[in-house]
């Protein structure tokens, strides 16, 4: 968010809720090129990391360094490259998204597209060594979808 105003009467409040830049009129085109760039900055550091808010637990996650999502009857576990495994009270549907380059290999078991060392047979290994079943009627699209990422991505 950013404000644009006639006034600093309420910058404080702005930046309570993360504003990204307050604008006193009148402004120059370079306050506004300022304010955008930082916006810009901004977006990209946090766009590979992911928050995650359960009850009064929060806590934030580095796109990459996730490794599975996985469903765990009412909760779902965040499992990470340094073998941590954090487990929330939301649904797997309701976190899944908030990740990029998942894919559902089975029900309710995702992995990071950009840490599987390989796909062989109906099983996927992953750059930690662990290994996972690819459900049957998946495969397919697991293989392709894969296969799409790792050109887009190479």
């Amino acid at each position: 968010v950013i404000f644009s105003t006639i006034s600093v009467d309420h910058a404080v409040e702005a930046f309570e809720v993360n504003a990204i830049g307050y604008l006193v009129k009148p402004y120059s085109e370079a306050d506004i090129v300022k304010v955008f760039a930082r916006a810009s900055i901004r977006r990209e550091r946090t766009n590979d990391m992911v928050l995650i808010q359960s009850g009064s637990d929060r806590k934030i996650f580095r796109n990459d360094d996730v490794l599975t999502i996985e469903s765990d009857r009412h909760y779902t576990k965040i499992s990470v490259k340094d073998g941590t495994v954090s487990r929330f009270h939301l649904g797997f549907s309701e976190i899944l998204p908030l990740f990029k380059g998942f894919i559902e290999i089975s029900r309710g078991l995702a992995v990071n597209m950009s840490c599987i060392d390989m796909i062989k047979g109906s099983a996927v290994t992953m750059c930690d060594g662990k290994s996972y079943n690819i459900a049957r009627g998946k495969k397919e699209d697991v293989v392709k979808r894969y296969t799409e990422f790792v050109l887009k991505h190479n």
